[in-house]
């Protein structure tokens, strides 16, 4: 696959696509056959051009797509239907936010719910349609940005039925300092998850960002979610991977 180049008169980024092919490859063959590798292709792929990386990233197999808010995900959709990638999941990671269910079902998109009204919001939506709609239920183990806290987490599990309607592809969470090997957080946060989990013991589980996907197999679940580490850039201390750099500015 070429190198991609943009730039002018001044500057010019290199982007090497089969670099980023090859970094997916190394961090999916780090999990059991079991557990999925998405890609985590945000702010416009980390600035990159999110299209182009996810597209090469499709054709080498990846399955499963991240990205942060509706516009993003309607820019991907479209580009997937142009290469021939219909049918891919892409996960918004902020949710759906007021006014947005109807585009979430026109693009087939699965909205990570990250709150209650969230919930409410595309279960309401659900029942008005007659569809039984995919989701991804997001905890908080300490991020404290984005997830139900423990206490709406606590109250969801007690109330199971303020998920009627809806399909949980998904129950996932976010590593606050998976690039810190060491850290007892990581720790706190997967005994946190676990229990969360144990709730949803029947849906598919990911904890693992970048960091958590080089940190060992308890933090793997069913899908690791590489972002930064895609494009070569190491989450962790230890940076004796072979991880690829997968661009260049001259």
């Amino acid at each position: 696959m070429p190198h991609q180049h943009f730039g002018n008169a001044d500057s010019a980024i290199t982007i090497d696509l089969d670099a980023i092919i090859a970094n997916w490859r190394y961090i999916d063959g780090l999990s059991a056959s079991t557990t999925k590798t998405a890609a985590v292709v945000k702010a416009n792929g980390y600035g990159l051009g999110s299209c182009m990386v996810a597209t090469a990233l499709a054709r080498a197999g990846c399955e499963l797509f991240f990205v942060a808010s509706l516009a993003e995900a309607i820019e991907l959709r479209t580009a997937f239907q142009q290469t021939g990638h219909c049918e891919l999941p892409i996960m918004v990671l902020h949710g759906i936010q007021r006014g947005q269910e109807a585009d979430f079902t026109a693009h087939h998109l699965e909205p990570v719910l990250n709150d209650l009204e969230q919930i409410s919001r595309w279960r309401l939506y659900a029942a008005k349609t007659g569809l039984t709609l995919p989701a991804l239920l997001h905890f908080d183990t300490g991020m404290n940005r984005l997830g139900l806290d423990t206490d709406q987490a606590d109250w969801l599990i007690q109330n199971r039925e303020a998920l009627n309607s809806l399909k949980l592809t998904y129950v996932m969470s976010h590593l606050v300092s998976g690039e810190l090997i060491d850290d007892p957080v990581n720790a706190r946060q997967l005994t946190s998850f676990n229990r969360f989990h144990r709730s949803f013991s029947t849906i598919p589980a990911s904890i693992a960002n970048s960091a958590g996907s080089l940190l060992g197999s308890d933090y793997h679940f069913s899908m690791t979610r590489p972002g930064i580490a895609l494009y070569g850039i190491h989450p962790l201390e230890d940076l004796d991977t072979p991880l690829q750099p997968a661009f260049e500015w001259q």
